[in-house]
């Protein structure tokens, strides 16, 4: 007889079965997030009902400009400025010029998302 783990939701406080939340791998302590199916799933609805997340037209187009330019060769992605990966993204230092579509700088996944403050995940670390 096997006895399932309980574990409190960090939303609605309930107790509930680990199977009641979605399973996360990376910086999470046992393998399941914080808030419970329901509370996730209505905090997606909410978000959805609200218009989605924050869209910010200026930086999707800029972003769509860079895409365009790479495809028809006006713009080479370059080895990551800071560890030499050759797996990049673009990054904008500013939307607001002209020309902001052709001014990036190239970061490998793993120094992008240092450089905006998030989280890299656990693999990524061992590529250095």
């Amino acid at each position: 007889m096997t006895t399932e783990a309980i574990k409190t939701c960090s939303r609605c406080g309930d107790t509930l079965p680990v199977s009641a939340f979605h399973r996360r791998r990376h910086y999470v302590r046992n393998g399941v997030r914080a808030a419970c199916r329901t509370c996730t799933s209505a905090e997606a609805r909410s978000r959805r009902d609200e218009g989605g997340v924050r869209s910010d037209k200026q930086k999707e187009r800029v972003r769509a400009r860079t895409r365009a330019a790479v495809t028809r060769g006006e713009l080479v992605p370059s080895p990551c400025v800071q560890c030499g990966h050759t797996g990049v993204e673009a990054h904008h230092p500013r939307y607001d010029t002209e020309d902001a579509h052709l001014t990036v700088i190239w970061l490998c996944r793993l120094h992008h998302a240092t450089l905006h403050g998030c989280r890299h995940w656990t693999r990524q670390l061992e590529l250095i």
